[in-house]
C-alpha cells in the first residue's frame, strides 16, 4: 500500500472511530465518516468494502489484548479487597462512557452495541463484551454470599450494567428531571460511587463503603 493510500485508510479509521463512538452504528452514516476523514465517499467500499466492514476492522484494532487488559487485569488481582475493584472497575466504566477520550473508545463501542445491537453484534460480544462480563461476573461472585445461585449471580451483574447504561444514555431526561446531578469528571465519580455502594448493599457487603473509598 502506498503511503497516500495509507494516510487515506487511517483518516478514514480515525473518523468513524470518532463517529461511532459519538453515535453508535446505526447513528453514523459514511458521508459523515468521510466528511470528517476529508475522503471521497468511494473510499470507504475501496478499503473496507462497506460501512460494516469499516466497523469491524475498528472493533479488531480497538479490541485488541493490550487495550482489554487495561480494564480486565486490574479487575481481576485478587491482592485487592474485590469491593475496591469492583468499586474502580465501575467508575472507569462510567468515566469511559461519559467523556470522550482516546481511553474510551471500547467502552462507548459496547455501551452503543447493548442498547442498538448492529449486524457485528456477536463478533463484538465474542471480542469485547464476553471477556469484560467474565472479569465482572467473578468479581460479583466474589463479593456475593457463597450460597448465591449461578441465576442470581448473572441476574446481579446484569442489575450493575443496567445502572451504568441509564446513567450513560439517560442524561438528557436527567438533566430535566434532575437538575442538581453534575456531569463533570467529579460528578460522574460521585454517581459511580453510589453505583458501587448501592450494589454491594444488594449483594450484602457489610461495610459498602470499602469499594468507594
Amino acid at each position: 500500500m502506498k503511503a497516500d493510500d495509507n494516510d487515506v485508510r487511517n483518516r478514514i479509521i480515525s473518523a468513524a472511530t470518532e463517529c461511532f463512538a459519538e453515535s453508535g452504528f446505526k447513528g453514523t452514516s459514511v458521508r459523515r465518516i468521510c466528511e470528517r476523514a476529508g475522503a471521497n465517499l468511494a473510499m470507504v467500499n475501496y478499503y473496507f468494502g462497506s460501512k460494516d466492514g469499516l466497523y469491524l476492522a475498528i472493533i479488531d484494532r480497538e479490541g485488541g489484548v493490550d487495550e482489554m487488559d487495561e480494564l480486565t487485569v486490574p479487575a481481576s488481582d485478587t491482592t485487592v479487597p474485590a469491593a475496591e475493584r469492583l468499586g474502580w472497575l465501575l467508575e472507569r466504566l462510567l468515566l469511559d462512557m461519559m467523556v470522550s477520550g482516546p481511553n474510551s473508545l471500547i467502552t462507548r463501542l459496547i455501551s452503543w452495541e447493548l442498547v442498538e445491537p448492529s449486524a457485528a453484534l456477536r463478533h463484538i460480544v465474542d471480542t469485547l463484551i464476553d471477556p469484560l462480563q467474565k472479569v465482572m461476573r467473578e468479581l460479583v461472585r466474589e463479593l456475593a454470599p457463597p450460597d448465591t445461585s449461578e441465576i442470581d449471580i448473572r441476574n446481579s451483574l446484569f442489575s450493575i450494567l443496567g445502572q451504568l447504561l441509564y446513567y450513560s444514555h439517560s442524561r438528557p431526561v436527567n438533566e430535566i428531571m434532575a437538575p442538581d446531578l453534575v456531569y463533570d469528571e467529579a460528578g460522574i465519580r460521585a454517581i459511580a460511587r453510589h453505583i458501587t455502594t448501592f450494589s454491594l448493599r444488594a449483594l450484602g457487603v457489610a461495610d459498602a463503603r470499602h469499594g468507594t473509598a
